[in-house]
């Protein structure tokens, strides 16, 4: 179930006229400039998708792009009477409108900008897949969302814990080795790697910061000044037992002698503490990962907001 988790394959299909922005979406969604290595072809007359792969689907979601450019031409051309709720009212409209005269029953339409996806329906979007998505892809549809807000950091929060208790059995089990100075058992490569996995995903390693800081015009350096966590690179087996050992503090555990004399007992119990105590490591490494991607955020947000 645990790699189910991590191996599942989520596919979304874009389909839309040349020049209606499908390509920046893509890029958008999955965190990527136009000049960034993967990146879809993007720009004026760009002809990057001409061999569709066509794929049988139960729900369709239509997005109106580009709204930014809308709302800018209606400002231009009416700007005494101008109204961007207004404007996007009359937006939605006009695609409801176009989409039941073809036929289409109760569509759902959601306006966007692939350059801020903060603004207008993305979030509702990102919603309504998340809700209608299998457990284990809303798991990988959450996981791949840039982490372009604090309610995103929090969703990916929530899904991670949910499957802290499955790593938590996995590396107290398959695996698992003794733990100097420690009486708990466990698999520190397992958690190495959901420690790397974390951290990557809410954006602590080098690529996202890079990324990150040219977005508000940072230096890098002013984005890590604010990170108590530690980057994905910085994650180690050292590191790792280290964590455990700090989390074993916290952990009520039996003494040495008990835990000998009674065979059975100490098995069980022994069992127990380390489960525990992983779990109590994850969480508490989770909490200080989100804490810092929540400061670095606000910081990176009051200097744009600043310019």
């Amino acid at each position: 179930m645990l790699e189910s988790l991590e191996s599942v394959q989520l596919d979304v299909g874009i389909t839309g006229e040349t020049g209606s922005g499908k390509s920046s979406f893509v890029n958008a969604l999955r965190g990527l400039g136009d000049e960034d290595a993967g990146a879809a072809c993007t720009g004026v007359g760009a002809r990057s998708t001409r061999e569709p792969t066509i794929t049988a689907s139960p729900s369709f979601y239509f997005v109106h792009s580009k709204v930014d450019l809308d709302l800018d031409s209606s400002l231009r051309r009416w700007p005494s009477s101008y109204s961007e709720v207004g404007v996007l009212q009359e937006i939605r409209q006009n695609c409801l409108e176009g989409l039941q005269a073809q036929g289409i029953r109760s569509p759902q339409v959601f306006l966007l900008s692939a350059f801020d996806l903060s603004k207008y329906d993305f979030h509702l979007l990102g919603e309504m897949l998340e809700r209608e998505l299998s457990h284990h892809k809303r798991h990988a549809f959450l996981m791949a969302l840039p982490n372009i807000s604090l309610h995103i950091l929090e969703k990916k929060k929530v899904a991670m814990l949910k499957q802290m208790w499955l790593v938590s059995t996995v590396a107290c089990s398959v695996h698992a080795v003794p733990i100097p100075g420690l009486l708990i058992s466990c698999d520190v490569d397992v958690l190495a790697r959901t420690l790397q996995g974390y951290c990557k995903s809410f954006g602590l390693d080098d690529d996202s910061l890079e990324k990150l800081a040219a977005e508000v015009g940072q230096l890098v350096g002013q984005m890590k000044a604010v990170i108590k966590a530690p980057l994905a690179k910085e994650i180690s087996s050292s590191l790792v037992v280290q964590l455990l050992i700090q989390a074993g503090g916290k952990v009520p555990k039996l003494s040495k002698e008990v835990l000998r004399s009674v065979p059975v007992l100490g098995s069980m119990a022994s069992g127990a503490l380390s489960f525990a105590t992983t779990y109590k490591m994850l969480r508490s490494f989770m909490d200080e990962v989100t804490a810092s991607v929540q400061r670095m955020l606000i910081k990176a947000f009051e200097v744009d907001a600043e310019k």
